[in-house]
């Protein structure tokens, strides 16, 4: 079978995480899989791609409705002639050229947001949904987003080696808390300060907060306060910004706790990232597919709203009350329902279900 994943970019992402994880799963189970990208790629970021043998395009589109960009996505279509063409992206104006083609038109939604053009343009184009979470599928379906479209929920997958596990938590030891993700406004890493300053203040442990990621260009100046804040609180040699790590597996292992704090996610490889190797999760009840993935109490900690002081407090008692280990075993057994293999025979299904439905008619 052929198959053509489509990207919008490919640096390194979940979307392109997901999207590079799938691409390897597939060859290894013997599909013909190409991945076409509609604007640029990071050269490290396809590094791993190219190494399994897999072509990766990149079409250098300016935006959605470039003509030179459309007319390079026909003739690859034309020229690999895929069975499943497997969108993580919509271009806005690319739906009457996947209406050209014989395939089975796939698409993966991986945020929480709803814009009705794109609904407009391609209910008449994609035979399937995949939604990341429930929460996603919820939401959109309840917008009526692509009604003409069989839907399913199959969340995102990682990577489990039995191995690869943090290092237990040692009383007296200091307290790792790590924040994986990019260090942008909705994520909000300026609370992951307040909560450090917290747990500094009230706390008689003795706590650490690493950033691994980097801003977006247009949150230089937003980062440039969290730096100010930092300063400000005397926490300069508790805070450590890393930058963006190719592996976040050796960071992960040596902390005791992620921080999840965004305003809204789907279905968050960082969170599964530190499910599969027992670091229980601190979090907001953060919108989307969250819940999901983690439960308070079982896999970390939970709290309602954006409260930083409760969120702080909670962390604390995790290691007062000697929780931690339970908490830590509670995440390996969450991920166990997460693997990459699962997503991919999910997906796998799917894929031969909607090529059947299209064949019989």
């Amino acid at each position: 079978m052929k198959v053509l994943l489509c990207s919008g970019r490919f640096h390194m992402g979940g979307i392109e995480k997901y999207v590079q994880d799938l691409a390897m799963q597939l060859q290894q189970r013997g599909y013909d899989v190409r991945i076409l990208v509609f604007f640029y790629t990071v050269p490290d970021a396809i590094a791993p791609l190219k190494e399994a043998g897999i072509q990766v395009s990149a079409l250098n589109g300016k935006n959605g409705r470039d003509p030179l960009m459309l007319l390079k996505f026909w003739k690859a279509l034309r020229d690999f002639r895929p069975d499943i063409v497997h969108m993580n992206y919509l271009p806005l104006l690319a739906a009457p050229i996947l209406r050209l083609s014989s395939a089975v038109v796939l698409y993966t939604v991986h945020q929480m947001d709803y814009i009705k053009a794109f609904s407009t343009m391609y209910k008449n184009t994609v035979n399937g949904v995949i939604a990341v979470s429930n929460a996603v599928k919820e939401y959109l379906t309840s917008k009526n987003f692509l009604p003409k479209s069989e839907w399913r929920v199959i969340h995102n997958g990682i990577e489990l080696k039995p191995g690869r596990k943090t290092a237990e938590y040692r009383p007296g030891e200091p307290i790792r808390l790590v924040m994986v993700s990019r260090l942008a406004q909705d994520k909000q890493p300026h609370l992951a300060v307040e909560i450090l300053n917290l747990l500094k203040t009230n706390s008689p442990r003795s706590y650490r907060l690493t950033f691994i990621g980097s801003p977006d260009k247009d949150d230089a100046e937003y980062i440039a306060g969290i730096k100010a804040r930092v300063a400000e609180l005397g926490l300069e040699a508790s805070v450590e910004f890393a930058g963006m790590q190719k592996d976040v597996f050796p960071w992960l292992q040596s902390a005791q706790g992620l921080l999840m704090l965004s305003r809204k996610e789907a279905c968050p490889y960082n969170v599964l990232e530190a499910l599969s190797v027992g670091v229980p999760v601190f979090s907001f009840n953060v919108e989307g597919g969250l819940q999901d993935l983690h439960q308070d109490g079982v896999s970390g900690v939970m709290t309602p709203g954006s409260d930083a002081e409760e969120l702080a407090r909670r962390i604390d008692e995790v290691f007062a009350e000697n929780l931690w280990e339970g908490l830590s075993r509670g995440a390996l057994k969450n991920a166990e329902k997460f693997s990459v293999e699962k997503m991919t025979e999910k997906t796998m299904g799917f894929y031969r279900e909607i090529l059947n439905k299209k064949n019989s008619r």
